[in-house]
């Protein structure tokens, strides 16, 4: 007969376990999906009009110890880039241009967001505009965060969130040409 302590003592053992197996099981699963949907390159279609970024700015008041401006303007040539969106300079149309500004970028900690999850989120809001010759044709604010409970084990998540940021933005400025 097990004692009653020792039944408790081997539950907490058997639910700690199975705990760290779903978790585990859980991040590796997700992992292997985006490795395999970013090993398989997808050729853009080739869109009649064309987008160009010609300004970044930050708006925060702050200076940071990352680029910013770089990741931002990166991002977002990378999305109009992967959705065949990016005007290349060989159009005989010119391009619709964004000019876009960060009003808020928190870096984050990833330790801090996994063992003090308040203090450690990752947070970027960035507001955009899109014109056609001088006239702004759309405005955008688009804001994530990258915290404990949402892709919190994302190391670089003060990289990633700028990817974030500018994959919505160029959907909703497309949208509201």
């Amino acid at each position: 007969m097990i004692k009653n302590g020792r039944l408790i003592h081997l539950t907490l053992i058997f639910v700690l376990a199975g705990l760290v197996a779903a978790f585990v099981s859980a991040c590796g699963s997700a992992r292997r999906g985006e490795e395999i949907a970013s090993a398989v390159p997808a050729t853009p279609p080739d869109y009649p009009v064309k987008y160009r970024v010609i300004d970044v700015a930050n708006n925060t008041g702050e200076l940071f110890d990352v680029d910013v401006i770089g990741l931002l303007w990166s991002a977002l040539d990378e999305t109009l880039r992967n959705r065949g969106m990016l005007w290349k300079g060989k159009t005989d149309q010119p391009p619709l241009t964004i000019e876009a500004e960060i009003i808020e970028y928190k870096k984050g900690s990833f330790f801090m967001r996994n063992f003090l999850p308040p203090f450690g989120d990752t947070a970027l809001s960035v507001r955009a505009r899109l014109k056609d010759g001088g006239q702004v044709v759309a405005t955008v604010e688009s804001k994530k965060s990258i915290s404990w409970g949402r892709k919190g084990f994302t190391t670089q998540a003060w990289r990633k969130v700028f990817s974030e940021v500018a994959d919505e933005m160029v959907t909703d400025l497309t949208r509201k040409r």
